[in-house]
């Protein structure tokens, strides 16, 4: 089972060296930062479970780190929780409006500390509008965004993001690999959309190694022509020097025998209003299904757009 990942941001290293012992006892994997700026980074690098960060600090305090976090689209579904010598109405309040999800005054009990930890972390995982694994929004978030599109005389496109050669991947390196390279997409396709998107864009987790990505059709092209040039080139940190070198994996199959899997692709299905027009959301998904279907058979990473008219 993975350890849920803290990010810990205080300019106190005792209190660093001595909470991160804590934790890792508990069973959390934990890093740390010293400043706002490197605490950021660290959560944009890593988008932990939960991050804990000091409210005084110099350079950046931790209602600003807060606010940074949350105008991120990276990092605004990560649980906060702010350290505070200030037990002021003021500063808490300063803090919730920035987005924090809670406050624990110093000195504090580390008892204390992990049960609300824990509380915030049960919170999260159970939360019915985000899978569980990503952060992202659901299969129910994501029919509501696809109707709203299909409401409006906006042009669209709605992309059907599926990995190739998942399953083997997952046999031959075990389910945590797995899920490192489940939220290895996700981050690129957020990245992709922070860069060349804009706020009107959608990301969904439908499950497994299945997303859902709504944007403009002008900006369509561009994104998935990216989105697969960064997954191709940093893929390859996922497999063993040798398997990669090979290009392939080697799994024993139910008979006993050798079967090859090639490296992973990614493939993607598109389905644009522009020449056609969807009655409903489940017309637009046997769509996008079918061109996703059909990218993952061309043997390389690639998008495939619905060019029919209706």
């Amino acid at each position: 089972m993975l350890k849920p990942k803290i990010v810990i941001i205080d300019d106190d290293p005792d209190l660093l060296i001595v909470l991160s012992i804590f934790l890792e006892k508990e069973g959390y994997e934990v890093r740390t930062a010293s400043d706002g700026q490197e605490g950021i980074a660290l959560c944009r690098s890593i988008i932990p479970d939960l991050a804990i960060i000091d409210l005084m600090m110099p350079g950046l305090d931790g209602i600003q780190i807060t606010k940074s976090l949350r105008e991120d689209r990276l990092t605004y579904l990560i649980p906060i929780i702010i350290l505070t010598a200030a037990d002021t109405q003021f500063h808490k309040l300063s803090g919730l409006k920035a987005g924090a999800d809670d406050f624990i005054t110093k000195p504090f009990d580390f008892s204390e500390l992990h049960i609300r930890m824990k509380g915030i972390l049960n919170r999260s995982f159970h939360s019915k509008a985000s899978n569980p694994l990503t952060g992202l929004p659901g299969n129910m978030v994501i029919g509501t965004e696809i109707l709203k599109r299909l409401n409006t005389s906006q042009r669209f496109a709605v992309c059907y993001i599926d990995l190739s050669s998942f399953k083997s991947y997952n046999d031959y390196y075990g389910f945590e690999k797995g899920d490192e390279v489940i939220k290895f997409v996700s981050k690129i396709l957020l990245e992709i959309i922070e860069q060349y998107g804009n706020s009107n864009d959608f990301l969904g987790h439908i499950g497994g190694d299945d997303f859902i990505l709504i944007t403009h059709t002008e900006r369509l092209d561009k994104m998935c022509s990216e989105i697969i040039s960064k997954f191709d080139s940093e893929i390859t940190s996922f497999y063993k020097p040798e398997d990669y070198e090979k290009g392939y994996i080697e799994i024993l199959n139910r008979q006993k025998q050798l079967q090859k899997f090639p490296i992973m692709t990614l493939a993607i299905g598109v389905a644009t209003n522009e020449l056609k027009r969807y009655e409903n959301p489940l017309e637009l998904s046997e769509t996008v299904t079918e061109l996703k279907n059909y990218a993952k058979t061309l043997g390389k990473s690639n998008f495939v757009v619905d060019r029919r008219k209706d």
